[in-house]
This record gives structure tokens, C-alpha cells and sequence, in this order.
């Protein structure tokens, strides 16, 4: 780990005349850090490889000029213009390789979140004015800034991502999981899937990198700090904050699998149907009161007393709006495989991926499950040294539709009640001791929720159509087979028909021997005798996601026979309803809903410096509780149908701290002491000592335990002896609750 970083400022004030003066400085600061310890998967530090480490480079330029004025002997004014660019890049230490993540062992390869690279230049005037009126002093101001990122490139998962971890025994080899007297499998190692080349999926990004946003905060404050007796000060004002982000457009892409198109208009209505967009919704009514008082009880300026309270608003990140320009699966598109056969003629899938077995269908002759891979377009260019495909050929909208970061439309921005009383006592000349309570309450606080998660209780009864009995493993409601041929149906249906049958090494089906009709070969069939009651192939039903089907899948896989209206129009009777057609799986929204209460008592002794030494001794009893405590894309709830549960102790809750610092100095006279007096003159000693109580953790199992497509969640569940198993295990909490797949 290196950090190279230099400081440069210059400054000059000049005296215009004996009422105006004005100020300029310049700043320059370059800066590299090489060695960056990475969570964009929400890694241990310790676990990252060095080709996963960042490097960080920026140059940052200020200048700012200020004209300090006195306007009368009660009236001070100060104008200020600030001018400042950060020139950014942030990279991977390995800028080519594929990233892999092993759980709980290693996290190797490039950096997910890599290259970005962007200048930002900010623009603000600030204007402030001081009027003294008797025993009031009136302050009043505004500030306007103009924030510009003419251009910035972002790779979001372009390297390609590979992800081992939650791959059980019994789906390589089911037979010993369902014949009685034949030993379970244990589940594999992610170390062991890693060297058997079985990833659980494959995560890669595609299209244009590059955005462009801007924004435009303003604020204006009123205050006065009112002298109500010799001994009480009364401060009370109030402070409005406006932002105004520029709107981000959608625009028009077009399946290269399916050949489904999407304009500009049909992206739009897609997000409005999930209530989510790009950029930030305008927030218009931050107002935020503050008040404040400070009270010398007996006058003579030995016991204090001090309280204030107030709204305090914040500032999102702008880079929330300018992920939710990148990912947006139409400028750029979070192509998802999951786990399959390595077989080339196999439906595209992460292990064909990892293992280079992938052979796309544009040569001569080429027939798609015969002699080349289903499921990639004939664009699309697989580098097979380099286990990844071309990041500018998007290969398919396939089983799993890509991944979105948009802002939901009901955003909000963040703020805080904050109090404090605060009561201070001189013991002697110089040392006093102070005790303090301090409370913060946050609301809106952003945080990612996936606002289209699976509806898993659908998966379940979806299963339980074709199979009569509830799923034993996640993945039975996920892979459920309908055949794509049949036999003409008995009786005159004019349908195709087929037998069921329990699939090998399966516990056995209800609805064994019975006869299905295929309403769409391979999509859509039902009971011959209940044709109303209709089972749907989970992939093409966009595994019961709330805004819409697959339609991409279910007219690639028909060659273009099932077009959403044909597919719309033989959905009644299945779980699945129509919706508007939407290229998005997970719709991981920047939501405004988190809250968080801090609550604090601070007792502090100070000495101030005399007798050649001081010392400040602090003690705090702290406890902060949350549910959103970071607003990264990756740290969804366990659960996106119910935050509430995310409610606990903040990652950063720490109770007991205690702080002592002190500043010993050698005696003056020791200047002219003796030999060894004379040798210490002039030194210093400062020591500082820390003693902290431990702060929370958060246990992921990295397995995808309640079957919402996504593993890096997942908590375990905890028995009564304080083991920690995953959901569904022999002894641990039931595969499912209430009609839902468990959650730890």
C-alpha cells in the first residue's frame, strides 16, 4: 500500500481600501494510493487478492476569491466565488482479467466497480451578510452552485464476474439424495467448486460506459444570535436547501436475440410501472429550523450550560444519479447467467462460460442445440482465452433479464433531528469537566431495495400445479421442465399432450401418470382436465417478478413464434399476469425509507495547558440503531418484502469508548539545566490512548436461501445452542415458512 500525495496552495489578500478586502487563494493537490482494499462485493478485507486491489489517482484545483466589506459600523457583507475540478481515475491493479469470487476464500481479478473516470468542476457564489441591530446580530445568505460531469466513464461489471459458493452435493448428484439408504452428499466447498469449474453464475456488463449529469444546489439561510441578558445567548434561525439535478433521458435499444424492440417511450413506461427513474426526483420542501442556547448560570463564567437542536438536511451522492444513467439495461445492459450444463449445445449458462465451451451460431450450417450453444445471439463474440464475451457484443436478454440501479420515483432526500444539552464546570483555573447527551435521529435515509423481487410464494404454488406436492429444493420451482413436443390429445382437444413424470433421483410427483396439455410447447401447460389451471415455465415468467414476463426469452426460444401478445394472450389461468414490456430482472432502487437514532452521553476532563503539560480524558456511551447503515447497490435487504426486519444495532454501533490524550513539554529553565536537562530541552511527549468496546458484524451465508436470485444477503439462522446453519438444512429453520422460502 503506497499513498503519495502533495499539497500545494498559494495566497494573496489584498487591502482595496480600508472597507473592502479581498482574498485569493489556489490550491493544487495531486494524489495516488495505490493498494486499496476493495468491499464492492462485500468481501473481507483480508480476503482480496492482489490483482483485486484499486489504485486511485486525482488531481484537485481550487480557487476561491472572497471581497470582505464593511458596509457601516453595524453592517459586514462577504461575497465569495469558489471554483473547483477533480480530475479522478480509479482502476484495478489487474485491468484485464475476469474477477472471481470464491466465498469465504478469495476474491480474485479485476475490480467490478473499474475503470472510472471522471472530472467533476464545481462552480458556487456565496454571499453572506452581518447586520448588528441592539443586542441581536442578524446574518442572512445564499449560495448557488452549478456541479458539471461533462463526461465520465464508468465499467460496471465489464471484466465479467464468476461467483462460487452455495453449490450443494445433491445437484451433481441427485441419486444419492433421493434413494433411500445411499448416503447424503455434503454440499460442495466454494474452493472445490472453484477447481471443479461449476460457478452458481456469471455476472458481465455490456454497452456504452460513458455519462454525462449535472446538478444545481442552492440554499439561503436567515439567523440572528440574540443577546437576551449578560449571561444568555439565544441563537434561532432557519436554512432552506433546493437541488436541482438535470433530468436523465432513457434511450431505444434492441434485443439482439429476441430482435424485440425498445424505444426511448416503451424504457419510460417500463420504469414507471416499478415507480423508479433515472436521476433524482426534485425535493422542494427542506426547511430546516435550527435553535440554540447557551446559559452562564451564576455569572461568573464557571458553569455553563448549553443546548441546541435543529433539522439538518443532506446532499445525496451524485453518483446515485449516474449509476442510475449506466445501469439502466438499455445503455448499458448486466448480462446474468446462471449455473448448467457445460455441454456447447446446452442453453447458454455461467459454467459453458467459465469452462470455454461456448460456440456462438454464425458459421454455415449453424443450429442452435445441435451443433452450437441456444441462447447467444449470432453478434455476440465470446473471447475464449479470456472467459468472457466481447463487453460491446451483448450476447442475449435470456433466462435472467439484467440487473438495474435506478432511483425510485417517491426519493426524498435524507435528514436528521439532532439535540444536545450539554452542562460544563471549572474545578480550578485551568481544568473543567463537561457532561453532554447528544441525540440524532435520521430519516429517508437511501438504501437499495429491490423493488421487483421474485415473489417466491408464486414459485412454490407454481411447482405445486405441475408437481402436486411443495418444492424440497430451491431450485425445483426454478427449473421445472415443460416438454416443447407431444402427442395430439386424447378426446378432440386440439392440443399436444404428454404424460408426467417424476424427473430421476426427484421425490416422487402427485401428478405422476397424469395427462398435460401444452398450451405453449415448452412454456405453458395444464392438467387435460383442468386446462384453467395452468403451470408457466418460471424463466419465462421472469421467476414471478411483479412488473412482467420474459418476453425476450419466449420469443427467442420460439424463434419468434411467441411475441408478447401471443404469450399475453395464454397467461390466464397461469400465476403469472401481463405487464408492460420491461428488459429488467432485479430493479435495485435507491429508495428513501431508512431511518436510523443515535443516541449519546459524553463526560469529559480537561486541563489546559499549564505547568508544562495538559491532557483531555473522554469518555462516551453510545448506542446507534439503524436499517440501512450504507447505501452500496450490494447491501439489498435480506428480505426487499419486508425492510423492517433490517432494524438492529448499526455495522458501526460501537457502546463503550474511552479517549486520553495529553501534551507533556520539557521546563523552560531546562535550556540552561545541566548535561542531561540541557539534551532534553525542547522536547514534547504526546501519547494518545484508546479503549473501545467491539462493534457488530454482519453474517452472510453467500448462499441464496430464500430463492430471490440473489446470494450476497443471505443471512444464516441461528439454533438455540447458537450454532449458525442455513435455512432448509437437516435441523435448521424449514425450507419454507408461511408459504414462502425461509429467510435466516
Amino acid at each position: 500500500v503506497t499513498d503519495k500525495t502533495t499539497f500545494n496552495s498559494f495566497r494573496l489578500d489584498h487591502l482595496i481600501t480600508k472597507e473592502h478586502l479581498l482574498s485569493f487563494r489556489f490550491g493544487y493537490n495531486p494524489s495516488t494510493i495505490t493498494g486499496i482494499q476493495v468491499e464492492s462485493q462485500n468481501q473481507s478485507l483480508g480476503q482480496n487478492d492482489f490483482s483485486r486491489t484499486g489504485i486511485q489517482k486525482l488531481k484537485d484545483y481550487s480557487a476561491v476569491v472572497t471581497l470582505a466589506s464593511t458596509l457601516s459600523s453595524k453592517t459586514v457583507n462577504e461575497l465569495r466565488f469558489n471554483f473547483g475540478e477533480r480530475r479522478a481515475l480509479f482502476k484495478s491493479q489487474n485491468g484485464d482479467a475476469v474477477a472471481f469470487n470464491i466465498s469465504g476464500t478469495a476474491f480474485i481479478g479485476r475490480e467490478l466497480f473499474s475503470p472510472v473516470i471522471r472530472t467533476e468542476t464545481r462552480y458556487e457564489w456565496t454571499d453572506n451578510i452581518n447586520i448588528l441591530v441592539g443586542n441581536h446580530t442578524f446574518k442572512f445568505g445564499g449560495d448557488y452552485a452549478f456541479v458539471n460531469i461533462p463526461a465520465a466513464v464508468f465499467e460496471l461489471n465489464f471484466a465479467g464476474l464468476f461467483n462460487f459458493g452455495g453449490l450443494g452435493g445433491c445437484n451433481l448428484v441427485i441419486q444419492l439424495c433421493s434413494t433411500p439408504g445411499l448416503p447424503t452428499p455434503p454440499d460442495f466447498t466454494p474452493v472445490q467448486q472453484y477447481g471443479l469449474g461449476f460457478t452458481i453464475n456469471y455476472i458481465q456488463g455490456f454497452g456504452d460506459p460513458v455519462s454525462r449529469i449535472n446538478n444545481k444546489p442552492m440554499a439561503w439561510f436567515a439567523q440572528d444570535s440574540w443577546k437576551i441578558r449578560r449571561n444568555v445567548t439565544f441563537n434561532y434561525g432557519v436554512r432552506y436547501d433546493y437541488e436541482k439535478p438535470a433530468r436523465v433521458p432513457t434511450v431505444a435499444f434492441r434485443d439482439p436475440l429476441s430482435g424485440i424492440s425498445l424505444s426511448a417511450a416503451d424504457l419510460l413506461a417500463a420504469q414507471d410501472a416499478v415507480n423508479v427513474q433515472q436521476g433524482f426526483p426534485p425535493d422542494r420542501n427542506n426547511f430546516a429550523p435550527r435553535l440554540g442556547i447557551a446559559w452562564d448560570i451564576n455569572g461568573d463564567a464557571k458553569t455553563v450550560v448549553r443546548a441546541a437542536a435543529g433539522i439538518f438536511y443532506d446532499h445525496p451522492l451524485l453518483a446515485i444519479a449516474f449509476n442510475s444513467d449506466i445501469a439502466d439495461a438499455a445503455q448499458q445492459q448486466q448480462g446474468i447467467v446462471s449455473a448448467g450444463s457445460p455441454s456447447p449445445t446446452a442453453l447458454l449458462n455461467a459454467v459453458q462460460v467459465f469452462q470455454g465451451t461456448v460456440r456462438v451460431c454464425n458459421f454455415a450450417g449453424a443450429v442452435p442445440g445441435v451443433n452450437c450453444t441456444p441462447g447467444v445471439a449470432s453478434t455476440a463474440e465470446y473471447q475464449l482465452g479470456r472467459q468472457r464475451f466481447n463487453d460491446q457484443t451483448f450476447p442475449e436478454f435470456g433466462s435472467a433479464l439484467p440487473f438495474t440501479v435506478p432511483v425510485n420515483k417517491a426519493f426524498e432526500f435524507a435528514y436528521a433531528n439532532q439535540a444536545n444539552l450539554t452542562i460544563e464546570r471549572q474545578l480550578t483555573k485551568d481544568m473543567s469537566i463537561s457532561a453532554g447527551y447528544l441525540f440524532v435521529g435520521a430519516h429517508h435515509l437511501p438504501h437499495p431495495l429491490d423493488v421487483n423481487a421474485p415473489r417466491t410464494d408464486l414459485q412454490i404454488q407454481n411447482f405445486a400445479r405441475w408437481s402436486g406436492r411443495n418444492p424440497v429444493t430451491l431450485t425445483e420451482p426454478l427449473t421445472l421442465s415443460i416438454p416443447s413436443t407431444g402427442a395430439p390429445c386424447p378426446g378432440g382437444v386440439p392440443l399436444l399432450c404428454f404424460t408426467q413424470a417424476t424427473p430421476a433421483g426427484a421425490p416422487a410427483y402427485a401428478t405422476a401418470g397424469q395427462t398435460f396439455a401444452l398450451i405453449i410447447p415448452g412454456m405453458i401447460a395444464a392438467p387435460l382436465t383442468n386446462l384453467g389451471s395452468r403451470v408457466i415455465n418460471a424463466a419465462v415468467a421472469n421467476f414471478f417478478r411483479p412488473n412482467a414476463p420474459n418476453y425476450f426469452l419466449a420469443q427467442a426460444l420460439s424463434g419468434g413464434a411467441v411475441t408478447p401478445a401471443v404469450l399475453n394472450s395464454q397467461l390466464t389461468g397461469t400465476l403469472r399476469s401481463p405487464g408492460v414490456i420491461a428488459p429488467f430482472s432485479s430493479v435495485n432502487a435507491q429508495s428513501s425509507d431508512g431511518n436510523s437514532k443515535y443516541n449519546a452521553l459524553n463526560v469529559d476532563l480537561k486541563k489546559r495547558f499549564s505547568m508544562n503539560f495538559q491532557f483531555l480524558a473522554s469518555y462516551t456511551w453510545s448506542h446507534s440503531i439503524d436499517d440501512s447503515s450504507d447505501l452500496q447497490t450490494l447491501l439489498l435487504p435480506q428480505d426487499n418484502r419486508n425492510f423492517a426486519a433490517e432494524r438492529a444495532n448499526s455495522l458501526f454501533d460501537q457502546r463503550h469508548r474511552f479517549v486520553f490524550s495529553a501534551i507533556f513539554a520539557s521546563p523552560q529553565a531546562w535550556r540552561s539545566g545541566d548535561g542531561v536537562h540541557k539534551f532534553l530541552a525542547d522536547f514534547s511527549l504526546a501519547p494518545i490512548f484508546e479503549m473501545s468496546s467491539g462493534r457488530p458484524f454482519n453474517i452472510l451465508s453467500n448462499q441464496d436461501t430464500n430463492n430471490d436470485l440473489s446470494n450476497q444477503t443471505d443471512r444464516p439462522s441461528v439454533l438455540p445452542n447458537g450454532t449458525l446453519c442455513v435455512p432448509g438444512t437437516t435441523g435448521c429453520t424449514p425450507l419454507i415458512t408461511n408459504g414462502v422460502f425461509s429467510t435466516g
